[in-house]
């Protein structure tokens, strides 16, 4: 007796259209402008904030080493975030194609990192905040071609103004 299932091959299967295809083209423009938008007194606000994550930053790795107490840390912890957050703002203003560049997914990953702080113990937290520090400090001093490395594809890309 013939079998009266049928195998579905990846022929037959609708084709799945970019990322790009699937945002709304007011939504994309938006998103990802023709040319890039400049954010006023950029290269000072930059500065500014650079200097401000740094200036939380230190005193929340060294109150973990130290072992303050959570009430300690918390505005340290709350400053890193908002100069961090702010830095990238101003990135995302410009265009969110930094959503997919490396910069812009490592930013995703070590919010998501941060975000586990609290469940890690004293030594665990310290260790991932020493991993973070060293590892954005790498990347945020490497070649812009790393940095800058896009998902995107690469029509995209050039639709849009950003390529090499």
């Amino acid at each position: 007796m013939p079998s009266t299932t049928s195998k579905i091959s990846v022929q037959n299967l609708p084709a799945t259209p970019p990322v790009e295809e699937l945002i709304p083209d007011r939504i994309r423009s938006l998103m990802f402008p023709a040319t890039l938008r400049i954010f006023p007194y950029r290269h000072w606000v930059l500065n500014i904030l650079r200097a401000a994550h740094i200036a939380f930053l230190c005193p929340l790795v060294g109150g973990i080493v130290f072992g303050q107490d959570v009430s300690t840390l918390t505005p340290w912890l709350i400053g890193t975030l908002l100069s961090g957050l702010g830095i990238f703002a101003i990135d995302l203003y410009g265009s969110c194609i930094a959503l997919f560049e490396v910069r812009g997914i490592s930013v995703l990953v070590k919010l998501g990192l941060i975000g586990l702080l609290p469940f890690l113990t004293h030594d665990h937290q310290l260790l991932l905040l020493v991993f973070l520090v060293f590892a954005s400090s790498l990347l945020s001093h490497s070649r812009r071609n790393l940095r800058h490395r896009s998902f995107m594809s690469r029509a995209f890309q050039q639709t849009y103004g950003f390529h090499d």
